[in-house]
């Protein structure tokens, strides 16, 4: 497995999803529209944001305000089979229930290729680690991710870590094509 050194790994795993990112893209799990803020109807595409990118509907379960918003579950994703040509599960998973609901969802509504980050806190520096927390249910290492994915049925796939600043990451990209 690749591994990325940067000086902050929670950084390069945004910029990692976003460099990989193409085409309509469903950012699942947007959080604000924290990866791609400045991707709104009508504006340009700004000059630091993958070129690749034609558009991105935004979705989270929580109730947020802003252009391209679909308020849905994860596990449910209210949208065709092949719907979009990537689908960015970007620190999810180990929010969810049932992260593997998450993966299935994903997999079915995307034409080409599904990006996943997920924390590998059994590697963070200790003031970083957030194991008490109530907001993550799941912990990954990658036995544990990889075990995820094949249960998923996933097609193939590549797994790199992104570490830095006492942040480590595990990325995924699912290629369906």
């Amino acid at each position: 497995m690749k591994t990325i050194k940067s000086h902050d790994g929670h950084f390069s795993r945004c910029e990692w999803l976003i460099n990989n990112a193409e085409g309509f893209v469903l950012d699942v799990g947007c959080e604000n529209k924290k990866l791609f803020p400045d991707l709104i109807p009508g504006k340009p595409i700004p000059k630091e944001v993958n070129k690749k990118v034609e558009s991105v509907i935004a979705l989270d379960i929580l109730p947020l305000k802003f252009p391209d918003f679909i308020q849905a579950k994860a596990s449910f994703l209210p949208f065709k089979d092949y719907t979009f040509d990537t689908v960015v599960l970007g620190d999810i998973l180990e929010h969810l229930h049932l992260p593997l609901f998450g993966i299935t969802e994903a997999t079915r509504v995307s034409k080409n290729k599904v990006l996943i980050s997920v924390p590998n806190e059994w590697e963070w520096s200790p003031d970083k680690r957030p194991f008490e927390t109530t907001y993550h249910l799941h912990f990954f290492d990658l036995t544990k991710l990889t075990e995820l994915l094949i249960q998923a049925g996933s097609y193939s796939w590549e797994t790199i870590r992104i570490e830095g600043g006492g942040w480590s990451f595990f990325c995924v990209e699912i290629k369906k094509s």
